[in-house]
């Protein structure tokens, strides 16, 4: 079957059976929650995809990386 969201019979089940009724808003806020953690973790599965939590990588963040790379590939030639 694969993965889906929450699905609005599973919420209502969820509410039916452990007798927590949940306002509407709250209902909708579960089923968004799902939506976004599938959208999230169908992005990670990209080795490339940074964290959700991590801010937009900088220009001058990939510059560092670059020249850390660099000093590292200079020195492991000079051994």
């Amino acid at each position: 079957m694969g993965v889906a969201p929450l699905s609005w019979l599973t919420i209502d089940a969820w509410q039916r059976v452990t007798g927590v009724p949940l306002p509407s808003w709250e209902a909708r806020l579960i089923r968004q929650l799902s939506l976004e953690y599938l959208s999230e973790s169908q992005k990670a599965e990209d080795i490339s995809c940074p964290p959700p939590w991590r801010s937009e990588i900088t220009q001058a963040e990939k510059q560092a990386e670059d020249d850390g790379l660099a000093a590292l590939a200079a020195s492991a030639k000079r051994q």
